[in-house]
């Protein structure tokens, strides 16, 4: 796209002068300027592939796994090493958290990768929409590298303090801090527009009328369907307020979503179980019955899990990091079994 291409040649002269207030200003501006060209609120179809849903799917996994790690990583520096300019030789600092967090990036980075450039799993999606594939691809192959110089330095920063070198050399410490949090302004804009692109191209959800179909094997599918499509769409709700939260939050409205989150579930899973399925449309059922159903409820227990200890407050930063990166993990396995279910559901076409 043509404001993709000239952002990214405006992007390379502004990281240069990135620290000087009215270059930040104009960064901060033209971030506002390519939002409002590339309006989230436009569709390029009014329905969405199975094949198209697959492939929009797998790169919002990306957003999200990248995101919740760099993030992780820049919180936990951030509530270490408050103030640099206050670090002496005596100072007691661990790393573990970040350290863990960046060595979980550092794996999902290098996977990511391949599964991109060495013939995996990214290079094989099928999509029809050729624009989606173009934008979605074009965002993935500019957010790497940002990521990349990301990990550079946080590694050296995570190794200054672990290696207990700041004991030996204070001096670099203000630089280092310095270097880490421009790298990180560098890698969230990028994913700023990613994310616009992901916006962009969200599949719209269709709830169809079971009742609208006379054939009883055609109004399976459609149940199973519009069970999957609710369920995902409550999820993510969930995500969107989950993954704002930090230790010592409030989780009440939290707990009240993931609350409202499983009795869409439930609702949806009595539909599914109690619907009248031939010999030719069992599988189905069965797909999501053992499949999808036992990841959502996986979710839900270790999300409620999480949850309850933070509401006790028995939570230090290393146990709080780790338990949201669980809960993430269990999400992407949902959305990974939505995927799946819907591929399965799919498979059989005498509806329309």
């Amino acid at each position: 796209m043509n404001n993709i291409k000239f952002f990214t040649s405006v992007f390379v002269m502004i990281t240069v002068l990135l620290s000087c207030s009215f270059w930040e200003k104009m960064f901060s501006e033209l971030k506002e300027e390519i939002g409002k060209e590339e309006s989230p609120d436009e569709k390029t179809n009014e329905t969405t592939s199975l094949q198209d849903i697959i492939f929009y799917n797998k790169y919002l996994e990306i957003s999200r796994n990248i995101s919740s790690a760099v993030d992780n990583i820049q919180k936990g520096y951030l509530s270490i090493i408050p103030d640099p300019k206050k670090v002496n030789r005596n100072s007691f600092i661990m790393m573990i958290g970040p350290e863990i967090q960046l060595g979980f990036l550092e794996t999902t980075l290098k996977n990511y990768k391949r599964a991109f450039y060495d013939d995996g799993e990214l290079s094989k999606l099928e999509v029809d929409n050729s624009s989606m594939e173009h934008d979605l691809e074009e965002s993935f192959e500019k957010l790497i590298p940002a990521v990349e110089d990301y990990v550079k330095t946080a590694r050296k920063v995570v190794n200054y303090y672990k290696d207990n070198e700041y004991k030996n050399n204070l001096s670099k410490a203000v630089q280092y801090d310095a270097e880490i949090k421009q790298k990180y302004e560098e890698y969230e804009f990028l994913l700023d527009v990613y994310t616009e692109m992901l916006n962009k191209y969200k599949p719209e959800i269709v709830i169809r009328n079971p009742d609208d179909y006379t054939d009883p094997d055609e109004k399976v599918v459609i149940i199973i369907q519009n069970a999957l499509e609710k369920t995902s769409n409550k999820a993510e709700s969930f995500h969107e307020m989950f993954k704002d939260i930090n230790n010592g939050s409030d989780v009440a409205p939290v707990i009240e979503e993931l609350s409202e989150f499983e009795k869409t579930f439930k609702a949806e899973q009595d539909k599914v179980m109690s619907a009248e399925y031939s010999e030719v449309t069992k599988y189905m059922k069965y797909s999501f019955e053992d499949y999808f159903s036992k990841t959502v409820k996986d979710f839900i227990t270790q999300t409620d899990k999480f949850l309850d200890s933070m509401k006790r407050g028995k939570l230090n930063d290393l146990e709080f990091k780790t338990g949201y990166d669980i809960v993430i993990l269990y999400y992407n396995l949902m959305v990974t079994a939505y995927n799946s279910t819907l591929i399965t559901i799919n498979s059989f076409q005498t509806y329309k």
